[in-house]
């Protein structure tokens, strides 16, 4: 593995960081939409998930919402260091998301 990802995975698992995934995997069946994901982002900093389709990127941002759980041993995501999984709401309320949508898609019928 890469020094500079073992060196955040390192990191990350000891932090104070407001948003942390630690060792994240989400599998559909078959498919792994999400490996093994691990990153902090500290306090006042503002994420943004770049990626080509096919990344990951909605399963991520859905794992952290808590809107799907990991895969079993999946890891976790942890806000203010409260767990998504065994504290949803607690956790979600120190958490703020802006999806992009495309202005096109919402129009009025």
């Amino acid at each position: 593995m890469d020094p500079a990802v073992l060196s955040e995975v390192s990191r990350v698992e000891d932090s104070t960081d407001g948003l942390r995934l630690l060792r994240l995997t989400k599998a559909f069946g078959r498919n792994t939409a999400v490996q093994d994901v691990s990153f902090g982002i500290p306090h006042g900093d503002v994420f943004a998930l770049l990626g080509p389709n096919g990344a990951g990127k909605s399963s991520t941002i859905s794992l952290i919402r808590g809107d799907i759980r990991p895969s079993h041993n999946g890891g976790d995501v942890l806000i203010e260091c409260l767990s998504i999984t065994a504290h949803r709401a607690a956790a979600k309320s120190h958490l703020g998301v802006c999806p992009q949508c495309d202005a096109d898609s919402k129009r009025a019928p």
